[in-house]
């Protein structure tokens, strides 16, 4: 899903009405190297480049279906020239970089000045440089074969007032989670708030929602939004009722599974009439926050087909490697 969505989502929580319900949201890889049956890790010298390269080597390895080899950018180069890498193969480059410097801090401390009229106590201001490193690791995964460059992400982590050493050690260990973290898919957790409806039928189908039955709870309230009593509602609890109603389709796992497409359709339709109805904040950011969901499903759906193909290019007799073009900067480094 995508943050920001989510962020704006649940900042806007904390005022509306209606109970909060916490739902499980899975999202993508955003580095999916596990989607490939050959990865080739290469890594700086530098004793943390090092560990980064190596703890990211055996996370990959956890699972065993992922076959993944240390190598410098030399053999590698050496490899690919030679068609000794295999068609469904990456090479990541992890590029680690410090940059030390010191920012000022400002502090007071009381201080007692004396005169001929006495002594008396006043807050004296002071500056001071404290010690900062940051750390920014460069992630570069070429496609092994062609040395065609898929994708490159930056991540950065900053430590502060310790030694050197100290901070250096801080923020890899920072850095080789976060690189851990998104080579593969996870799950987030999404408050939500319901808003409460003064209709028949509404306060069982919240109880169900509440519970996590959303597929009983959208049942229930596709029928409040059909009676008679939903039409001669004010516009404001016609609003409401569908905005509960978008929730209960985004969030029914039948209808997920039976017909993505079809699901999150229905959710935005929904949505969308509340808003029309009545275009508060928190409606429009459910919107945004369902067209996340459903550009982060479709990605991982994505990626899953794409693991399939590339798995079953690692099977043998799929003919000549590809035509090998120069490769890009940075990659026989």
């Amino acid at each position: 899903m995508d943050r920001c969505a989510a962020l704006l989502l649940v900042s806007m929580v904390a005022c509306a009405p209606g109970p909060v319900v916490r739902v499980a949201i899975e999202v993508p890889a955003t580095v999916p190297l596990r989607t490939f049956p050959h990865v080739y890790v290469s890594g700086g010298i530098e004793p943390e480049a090092v560990l980064l390269a190596e703890n990211l080597i055996a996370h990959l390895r956890q699972d065993g279906a992922v076959r993944v080899e240390r190598a410098d950018p030399n053999s590698l180069e050496q490899m690919r020239t030679t068609g000794a890498l295999p068609a469904a193969s990456v090479v990541v480059i992890v590029d680690l970089r410090f940059a030390l410097s010191s920012t000022p801090r400002y502090t007071s401390r009381p201080e007692t000045v004396c005169g001929p009229g006495g002594c008396y106590t006043r807050q004296r201001s002071e500056v001071y440089d404290v010690p900062q490193l940051e750390a920014t690791a460069t992630v570069s995964v070429y496609e092994g074969p062609t040395a065609i460059l898929l994708q490159r992400r930056t991540l950065a982590e900053t430590a502060e007032g310790r030694r050197e050493p100290t901070m250096r050690e801080l923020v890899t260990q920072r850095l080789s989670r976060r690189l851990l973290e998104a080579v593969d898919p996870r799950v987030e957790a999404l408050d939500v708030r319901l808003a409460e409806v003064a209709l028949p039928g509404v306060a069982a189908a919240l109880t169900d929602a509440v519970a996590g039955r959303w597929h009983d709870a959208r049942r229930a309230l596709e029928r409040v939004a059909r009676s008679e009593n939903f039409q001669n509602a004010s516009e404001a609890d016609r609003a409401a009722l569908q905005y509960d109603l978008g929730l209960a389709r985004r969030f029914d796992p039948v209808t997920l599974e039976q017909d993505p497409e079809r699901h999150f359709d229905v959710a935005e339709e929904a949505l969308q009439r509340a808003i029309t109805l009545d275009p508060r904040p928190l409606y429009a950011g459910a919107l945004e926050s369902l067209r996340a969901h459903r550009r982060d499903r479709a990605l991982l759906a994505a990626q899953r087909e794409a693991a399939q193909h590339n798995f079953a290019l690692d099977a043998p007799g799929e003919g000549p490697p590809p035509t090998l073009p120069a490769p890009p900067p940075g990659y026989d480094r």
